[in-house]
């Protein structure tokens, strides 16, 4: 299981690098696991993920139809990325995502406070979703109201190379 989640991982990085090399791919994944395959619509995902920066962008537009998150991918020392370009992020900003990194699941309001130690997690998912050229604001959901999902953030380790 671990070794198929660390393909998927890797799997959404190529994808992203054969994305801006010209290359299509249409699905990768495990044969026979519950990730079988990234089906072409969740690249197609990963390809507008890729292009989020770009304001006003037919990508940036349609990005919120992803059946799922797309991952934030953490290479240590506060430092993100979502499309292949590292950012590194404010120390609050990094309690937040390291919450979510450490307890992969939907939190509340309370419980996102107390797992990151933030004071105002709302507040900094908010100025997360608008700094940085508003990169991280696909892959970020927020419940919009009481009692609505909760917040969440799919945070994925990078695979060290060494």
């Amino acid at each position: 299981m671990a070794i198929e989640r660390d393909f998927i991982r890797l799997a959404y990085a190529l994808a992203l690098e054969l994305h801006d090399a010209g290359i299509n791919v249409t699905s990768v994944g495990v044969e026979g696991s519950e990730d079988e395959g990234i089906a072409s619509e969740e690249l197609g995902c990963v390809r507008r993920v890729a292009n989020a920066g770009a304001k006003g962008s037919e990508d940036e537009a349609t990005a919120p139809q992803c059946r799922t998150l797309p991952p934030i991918w953490y290479h240590g020392d506060r430092t993100y990325s979502l499309n292949g370009d590292p950012i590194v992020v404010t120390i609050e900003e990094d309690y937040v995502l390291q919450a979510f990194l450490e307890k992969p699941t939907a939190m509340t309001k309370r419980d996102l406070e107390d797992k990151s130690g933030v004071t105002n997690a709302p507040r900094v998912l908010t100025a997360l979703t608008e700094r940085y050229r508003g990169v991280f604001k696909l892959a970020i959901r927020r419940p919009g109201a009481k009692g609505q999902g909760g917040y969440f953030i799919r945070v994925l380790p990078i695979i060290s190379q060494t």
